[in-house]
C-alpha cells in the first residue's frame, strides 16, 4: 500500500477532479482527461474555488454542485480522508441518552471522540456542536473532532473550557492540486483571506505550497495512532 501522504494527496486531487467536473460539467471535464491538458481553461471552478480559498462562506451549493455544501465535502473529502487515516467510524451516530446526532464517531479509537463536519470555512460552528455535544447527558466524551474539510482540529473539552490540543488547515494542499490541473496562481486567495473569513489565517501551514510537506503533516498530526498518542498525553 502506498505511504498515507501519497493516499491523502491522491484524496486532494480526486476531490478536485469531482470538483471540476461538477462546476464544468462531464463532457468538459472529459474533454480535459482525453486530451492530457491542463491548458482548457477551468473558469467555473477556478471562480469558486478562489473564495473558497480565500475564506468566503457558502460558496459551494445546490447552483454550482448539485447537492448541499456540507454533505458534498463530507462524501468527497473528509470521509475518504478518514478512510486514509485509519478511522473506522459510524455516520450520524446517535449521542448518549437523546436524540442527537453527530457527524461521526470513530469506533476503533481508545478514547470516545466524537466528530462534528461543516462545510468548508465554517469549522467554528463545528466547534460550538463538539462543545455542546458533550454535555449532553449519557455521552462521556471529553475530545472531538471539528472538520470543514479544509480546517481539521481535535478538540478537549472539559469543565466548561475547550483547548485545541491539535489543527491543521489543508486548504493548501487542494491548492497545489487545482494548480497542477490548470488554475494559475492558486495560492494567491489564501494568502488574501477576505475580511468576514472565520479562518484563523495563523492555523499550521496554511500558506505553505509543498503539498507533499502540508500531506506529511496532517498524517503526523490526525492519523488515528497518533490522535490517540496526543490524547494519552492529556489523559497522564
Amino acid at each position: 500500500m502506498p505511504p498515507t501522504p501519497f493516499r491523502v494527496r491522491k484524496v486532494a486531487d480526486d476531490f478536485c477532479n469531482r470538483l471540476i467536473s461538477d462546476c464544468e460539467g462531464p463532457d468538459a471535464f472529459r474533454n480535459r482527461i482525453n486530451t492530457n491538458s491542463a491548458e482548457k481553461p477551468i473558469i467555473k471552478a477556478t471562480g469558486l474555488t478562489r473564495r473558497l480559498f480565500a475564506g468566503r462562506h457558502s460558496v459551494l451549493g445546490q447552483n454550482n454542485i448539485g447537492q448541499p455544501a456540507e454533505r458534498y465535502v463530507k462524501e468527497t473529502l473528509i470521509w475518504p480522508l478518514l478512510d486514509v487515516l485509519d478511522y473506522d467510524y459510524r455516520i450520524e451516530a446517535y449521542l448518549g441518552t437523546t436524540d442527537n446526532r453527530c457527524d461521526f464517531l470513530p469506533v476503533n479509537t481508545n478514547v470516545k471522540i466524537i466528530g462534528e463536519c461543516k462545510s468548508p470555512n465554517k469549522y467554528t460552528k463545528a466547534v460550538t456542536d463538539i462543545e455542546q455535544g458533550v454535555q449532553l447527558n449519557g455521552v462521556n466524551a471529553e475530545f472531538g473532532f471539528a472538520v470543514d474539510g479544509f480546517n481539521w482540529q481535535l478538540l478537549h473539552t472539559e469543565e466548561q473550557t475547550t483547548t485545541v490540543l491539535t489543527e491543521i488547515d489543508i486548504r493548501s494542499l487542494i491548492a497545489s492540486s487545482m494548480q497542477r490541473k490548470g488554475m494559475h496562481n492558486a495560492h494567491n486567495p489564501i494568502r488574501r483571506v477576505s475580511a468576514d473569513s472565520t479562518v484563523d489565517i495563523h492555523s499550521p501551514y496554511v500558506g505553505e505550497t509543498d503539498a507533499t510537506l502540508v500531506a506529511e503533516e496532517f498524517v503526523e498530526r490526525f492519523e488515528r495512532q497518533n490522535i490517540e498518542d496526543t490524547i494519552q498525553s492529556v489523559l497522564d
